[in-house]
């Protein structure tokens, strides 16, 4: 027997037929949640603020306890200086009495006389006639040091009663500043 020979038949080899790779989906990133809210809307322009003036300079505390209030001065039979010392100067029923009172013929001067306040002060400088001159009056402490305002200065004189300027008489007021 012959020996068979196998005959080599061609056999195809198959084409490979390449594959396409596999494919996985990229994620693509989810929709942006959809904005409910109306869009932002730019302020309104202001005009730009205006610089503050410059604060107002201190004012000084008043360094007296008693402001004074000159009334007037008209003519009389006598020469005096009279008055009273009040608590509130919008209450005329708020008299200060044992206030101390001084006379003098110049500012911050020697005493020429010192009362106390009972519901008001006097000071006689010529009883039945005029007494000419300057003379200034002020509340004082124990010490007769000045604690109020220095009155004007009062200028007596010896007009007659028929002239309007005629000065013998003159009232000079104090009141409490306020808070003391």
């Amino acid at each position: 027997i012959a020996e068979l020979q196998p005959t080599a038949t061609p056999t195809r080899r198959p084409t490979a037929t390449p594959i396409p790779p596999t494919r996985t989906p990229t994620p693509q990133p989810s929709p942006s949640p959809t904005n409910t809210r109306p869009p932002t809307t730019r302020p309104t322009p202001r005009p730009p603020t205006a610089v503050p003036p410059p604060p107002a300079p201190a004012v000084a505390a008043f360094p007296y306890t008693y402001h004074a209030q000159y009334q007037g001065c008209q003519h009389a039979g006598d020469t005096y200086i009279k008055g009273a010392v009040y608590r509130d100067r919008n209450d005329p029923n708020s008299k200060i009495s044992g206030a101390i009172m001084v006379f003098s013929g110049a500012p911050d001067g020697e005493a020429a006389g010192v009362v106390r306040t009972e519901d008001t002060y006097t000071f006689i400088l010529r009883a039945q006639g005029a007494y000419p001159g300057n003379f200034f009056v002020w509340v004082a402490n124990p010490s007769l040091k000045r604690i109020s305002e220095m009155s004007p200065m009062i200028t007596f004189n010896d007009k007659k009663p028929s002239d309007p300027s005629a000065c013998w008489a003159a009232i000079v007021d104090f009141w409490l500043e306020p808070g003391r």
